[in-house]
């Protein structure tokens, strides 16, 4: 006897199986029924624990597997110029969305328009910080 898949979706996904960008796949196997859960174009919204249960007459037994979109880092938030020195200056900002992921560095760019052609800066510094 083979069953279909059944899914028991967590942070309130309740209609899984009508949602266009989710299909489940079923095919024979010398094993039994395959099943396939396929996410198409996934977003922050589908991380998630999803969990696969199987059942038959002689009992159930079930899965979970933990997915995490992994995405690009959002902006620096509320980014603000603290001090302003001769030779330096004090930025600070809040730290932005991950992404899921660490942030391995911010990029810091300067540049100080001292009376040149429009859209090219006479000095331009930039600044990674890791």
């Amino acid at each position: 006897m083979f069953m279909p898949l059944k899914l028991k979706p967590s942070r309130g996904i309740t209609s899984l199986c009508y949602a266009p960008r989710y299909e489940i796949f079923e095919s024979q196997t010398p094993d039994g029924l395959k099943s396939e859960l396929v996410i198409r174009e996934t977003g922050r919204e589908d991380g998630s624990l999803y969990t696969c249960l199987a059942e038959n007459l002689f009992g159930k037994d079930e899965r979970s597997i933990k997915v995490q979109v992994m995405e690009v880092p959002g902006r620096p938030l509320d980014v603000k110029v603290q001090d302003v020195w001769t030779r330096s200056v004090s930025v600070t900002w809040a730290p932005p969305y991950s992404g899921n992921s660490p942030i391995a560095k911010y990029v810091v760019q300067y540049w100080r328009d001292t009376g040149g052609k429009y859209g090219q800066p006479a000095e331009y510094l930039l600044i990674v910080l890791q």
